[in-house]
């Protein structure tokens, strides 16, 4: 199953702007949120303003 970014949009909290589908479906991307420092904070201020 894909993830259906037009009707689910989701944010990337690395980057601190929403993905694309590409991104969605790179495994690359989901790595990265395993390894990396993940700006949970900074991601919810940015969905609720």
């Amino acid at each position: 199953m894909l993830p259906d970014i037009m009707s689910n949009p989701l944010y990337f909290n690395l980057r601190r702007d929403w993905i694309i589908q590409s991104q969605a479906t790179d495994p690359n991307y989901w790595a990265q949120h395993l390894r990396k420092t993940v700006l949970f904070a900074k991601g919810m201020k940015k969905l609720l303003i």
